[in-house]
């Protein structure tokens, strides 16, 4: 971390007797220390690989900041070693934006070798009731853990123990699936596994706007058919994809660190 500081500060100096602004933003992350854990991190790690990224408004900036990298690894503190060949690529930064537009509005034309074959606009149907609620109803499994796959009471379960998981994610949301490993789990899982447990496991990650809290930007649904919740994580990804600095900007991880989550069994829950 105080070589990647170092770094910063060092061509920060280069690009102020240079004319050039401060970083749009920067990012240090010690690969190997389970950084990505935030306050429930517990390592001792001996290998450690540095991973710093930055953003500027000017290319010959990051030009700059590429030259002063490869030093670091032969002639700051010892014990450092460069592991990657070659200097970092500057790479323009882009960014999704996702948003809903009337299919009826858009026009399809297909063309073959410079000539139109197909041209058409797609209809609403009259008395389409694609938009309609529908209600359905869904039996809940039973609270009560059956015999033979009973929870042993006090015990604490990792949530792995009791589920699948998989997360993955859409511009700067993350989110993260949960299916029980068996129906008689959902509704204990259900139950402790709440919204505000899930802003405590990742609140390192979250970055609220003005006028934004934490709470504003977990959301957790129920997907009972399934034996499910889904938990969608705003503005968690540091932009997300390649606009984000991070190490994982696509939330790949995240549901391998949820699946640690502790839970410690009590049927009066």
């Amino acid at each position: 971390i105080k070589t990647a500081e170092a770094i910063l500060s060092r061509t920060r100096r280069i690009f102020k007797e240079n004319g050039f602004k401060d970083y749009s933003r920067t990012h240090i992350h010690a690969i190997g220390s389970n950084q990505s854990y935030g306050p429930h991190s517990s390592c001792d790690s001996h290998e450690i690989v540095m991973w710093l990224a930055v953003q500027h408004e000017q290319k010959e900036a990051l030009d700059m900041f590429v030259q002063e990298i490869a030093p670091a690894g032969t002639g700051m503190a010892p014990g450092l070693t460069n592991m990657f060949g070659g200097r970092p690529r500057v790479s323009p930064v882009l960014k999704l934006f996702s948003f809903l537009y009337p299919k009826d509005k858009l026009p399809v034309t297909v063309t073959q070798d410079g000539h139109v074959i197909d041209e058409s606009t797609y209809i609403i149907p009259a008395g389409d009731k694609t938009n309609a609620s529908t209600e359905i109803q869904i039996s809940e499994s039973s609270d009560k853990v059956t015999d033979g796959h009973c929870l042993e009471e006090g015990k604490t379960y990792h949530l792995q123990d009791l589920a699948y998981l998989r997360s993955g994610d859409k511009g700067d949301s993350a989110n993260i699936g949960v299916i029980a490993r068996r129906p008689e789990y959902y509704s204990y899982i259900k139950k402790v596994l709440t919204e505000d447990a899930v802003i405590s496991w990742f609140e390192h990650f979250l970055e609220p706007k003005e006028n934004q809290t934490v709470k504003d930007l977990v959301q957790r649904y129920e997907l009972g058919g399934i034996h499910g919740l889904n938990f969608v994580l705003k503005q968690s990804l540091g932009g997300g994809g390649v606009s984000s600095l991070r190490v994982d900007p696509q939330g790949k991880g995240y549901a391998q660190m949820l699946a640690e989550f502790p839970i410690q069994y009590k049927t009066n829950v």
